[in-house]
């Protein structure tokens, strides 16, 4: 008598636990979508965050207590081809000055900054909306839900403090 039970109950209990884990799986994919929708990917090496829209890649990374931006498009059009004149950036309808960042050597690179992380950081954490408006150029303005801006914003600072710490240790 139990080994026929067992024999019944090995093929019930295997097509339970198939349809709670094929049903769970169907359950929870359009959640996972939503999550990494709203998620920045981090990269720790580098202190950046990324967050592709339609048509390209919004990068936010912190150096030397700024954070700076750029944004490529999918025709490898980046930020710096356009001057910062014509640039506008806002975090929930409250404009932020950006300019082009300098090298070392005081010549322009790929990015704009935003500004100082201690006054843009709150902005990005509980803003819900970065948009971005070129004058001359409006194909390519940009409207992106900020998501996830507080856990980004806190990834930002961990691995900037870690850095910096690093440094300090490895001169």
């Amino acid at each position: 008598m139990r080994t026929r039970m067992r024999l019944l109950l090995l093929p019930a209990f295997a097509m339970v636990l198939l349809m709670s884990v094929c049903g769970a799986d169907v359950l929870a994919a359009p959640q996972r979508a939503v999550t990494a929708a709203n998620d920045w990917a981090e990269d720790f090496r580098r202190c950046l965050i990324r967050k592709p829209f339609d048509g390209g890649t919004v990068t936010i990374s912190t150096t030397n207590g700024s954070l700076e931006i750029d944004v490529l498009w999918t025709d490898d059009t980046g930020l710096d081809a356009f001057k910062a004149a014509e640039i506008r950036a806002e975090i929930d309808r409250k404009q932020i000055e950006m300019r082009p960042r300098k090298s070392d050597l005081g010549e322009a690179v790929y990015a704009y900054e935003l500004g100082s992380f201690a006054t843009v950081a709150p902005l990005l954490s509980n803003g819900q909306w970065l948009a971005l408006s070129l004058a001359d150029h409006p194909e390519r303005n940009l409207r992106l839900a900020i998501g996830n801006g507080r856990k980004a914003m806190g990834f930002l600072k961990k691995c900037h403090d870690y850095w910096e710490k690093w440094r300090q240790r490895h001169p």
